[in-house]
Parts: C-alpha cells; structure tokens; sequence
C-alpha cells in the first residue's frame, strides 16, 4: 500500500511500465516490484486511479477498486501504519 499511495515512485514505474486499454474505459499499468505483480488501473476519462492488482510470489491476488475519490485532502502521515504483531 506504501507504494501504491507513493505519488512519485508510481510515476516512475508508470514512465517504464506497459500500458493497456481495458474495454475502453480503463487504462492499465502492469509493472513487477520485489516479485510482486502490479497492475494499476486508471479511469480513461479523467486518468484517476480507479484500483490496483497485486499477485504475489505464491500467485495469490489482491483486487482493491477505489468507489468513492475524494481529492486533494490532508491525512496525517500515520494513518496507514499497522501496529506490529507481537
């Protein structure tokens, strides 16, 4: 999620990245980090981040799709911190 939410490391993948249109409505970038596959999708009409794909290593895949965009609004930096499992 770090990465994901990191404006500067996407759009260095998105730079080198493949690029593919999906049922003309969405736009697709597919990148690996740490052998982990990252797909990245973006509306066609406005280019906002509509969800991302993950599959990991063991080929297990994580779907998140974003529903609701608010814009433009300060989080404290802390917000998507786990706490660490003892």
């Amino acid at each position: 999620l770090n990465l994901i939410l990191d404006k500067r490391y996407l759009l260095d993948k998105i730079r080198t990245a493949k690029k593919q249109n999906v049922d003309n409505e969405l736009i697709n970038y597919s990148f690996f980090e740490n052998d982990n596959e990252i797909n990245l999708f973006f509306n066609t009409i406005n280019h906002k981040l509509v969800g991302w794909q993950t599959t990991d290593i063991y080929q297990n895949i994580n779907i998140t799709f974003i529903s609701s965009i608010i814009e433009n609004i300060v989080i404290e930096k802390n917000l998507f911190k786990l706490p660490i499992q003892k």
